[in-house]
């Protein structure tokens, strides 16, 4: 009598309103548990000022880490690596352009980051002016050196 049980039980086929309605009680659930686990705490006493651990000041250096939920990307190179990493790389690279949802409600607007300004003379062209005083890291090989209208040209060319 128990196998005969077990062997229907994992036979057994659920609908698909049967799941949903299991993950809409699990989502429930958890989103219950998360409110709760950010309920009001108890403010904190002041901190004592001093040359104790809370007076430490900030280091440079360190380990950046990143999840991604697709693929994982063998190199931070941007024309290497697939376009749903590739924007989780303006977290580490600046952009000629970048997305400025704020600005009008419902489209997309786009600011500079990298371009003082450009033009679209015509349907396949885009000129873009590089904002002044760009730098590299000081590092091998560029070495802190300025940012030229050369180096986004080949940028766009290597792929």
């Amino acid at each position: 009598m128990q196998q005969d049980y077990w062997q229907k039980f994992w036979q057994r086929q659920i609908s698909r309103r049967r799941m949903l309605q299991g993950v809409a009680v699990g989502g429930a659930g958890l989103a219950a548990a998360a409110v709760i686990g950010c309920g009001d705490e108890e403010e904190p006493s002041a901190q004592p000022t001093g040359t104790g651990a809370a007076a430490e000041q900030p280091r440079q250096g360190g380990t950046f880490a990143y999840t991604q939920t697709s693929e994982v990307a063998p190199t931070m190179d941007t024309h290497r690596i697939s376009h749903t990493l590739f924007q989780g790389m303006g977290l580490a690279y600046n952009k000629l352009v970048k997305h400025d949802f704020s600005k009008y409600p419902g489209e997309i607007a786009f600011i500079g980051e990298l371009a003082e300004n450009w033009e679209n003379p015509d349907p396949t062209t885009w000129v873009l002016n590089i904002h002044h005083g760009v730098k590299f890291h000081n590092i091998a090989p560029v070495n802190g050196r300025e940012l030229k209208a050369a180096d986004v040209v080949y940028s766009f060319q290597r792929r």
